[in-house]
């Protein structure tokens, strides 16, 4: 279901333009390996134009576990997506818990309030966030 959603979500950004040339992830025909690429083209050409180039690398650790839901909801309406889309959102992402199960015992629920993304997921903050 997560795919289906995801792919009406793109397919909606998509012609609106609204997604950023600059976001290579989570893009259908585009990768982290295209992004490579393309810096390192930028990079060379500099470089053979007699310039400098300086790079500042920064991975933060846990970033989408920090994205607001209300905040994906309100992006999500502000470009256009409505109706039963952003209804099945809304749910998706409403009252949602975390427990750990090990041998048989289970956690408390937790419940959370900002959007991570595990594994395998088709849904996450990269809908929205990198625009």
């Amino acid at each position: 279901m997560e795919k289906i959603v995801n792919t009406a979500i793109v397919n909606h950004l998509e012609p609106e333009k609204a997604l950023s040339i600059h976001q290579y992830g989570f893009r259908q025909g585009l990768s982290t390996s295209d992004l490579l690429t393309s810096l390192n083209h930028s990079w060379v050409s500099e470089v053979n134009r007699g310039g400098a180039v300086r790079v500042l690398a920064v991975d933060i650790a846990g970033a989408f576990d920090k994205v607001s839901h209300r905040g994906v909801l309100h992006k999500a309406a502000s470009y256009g997506i409505t109706g039963p889309l952003l209804n099945w959102l809304s749910d998706y992402l409403y009252d949602r818990k975390l427990q750990a199960v090990v041998g048989g015992a289970s956690s408390e629920p937790y419940k959370i309030d900002r959007l991570g993304s595990h594994k395998g997921a088709s849904l996450g903050p990269h809908c929205f966030c990198c625009t």
